[in-house]
């Protein structure tokens, strides 16, 4: 990554950082709402999706409205070596 992303990058996660868990969280119910009206998600028997750590978008309602609506959820999981592997949220 050349290090003007970098710092864009790092801008970006500051000033997300600034934000509040409650604002966060309001933001994370809107784009969930916004995201549960697309037809391709009605259609979609399998959702993928990260976990959300820190300061980013709350996904944990998401994810459990999605499997409360019979979806099959899997999660990214990078393991040591830095390959990517799906695991099933149940």
């Amino acid at each position: 990554m050349n290090q003007k992303k970098i710092d864009l990058r790092n801008e970006f996660i500051r000033k997300r950082d600034l934000g509040s868990p409650h604002l966060r969280q309001k933001w994370g119910r809107h784009i969930e709402c916004k995201v549960m009206e697309w037809p391709i998600f009605e259609r979609a028997k399998d959702i993928f999706i990260y976990c959300s750590k820190g300061s980013e978008v709350d996904t944990r309602f998401f994810i459990k409205d999605a499997l409360a609506l019979g979806k099959h959820v899997s999660l990214p999981l990078v393991l040591p070596d830095g390959t990517l592997e799906l695991c099933r949220v149940f």
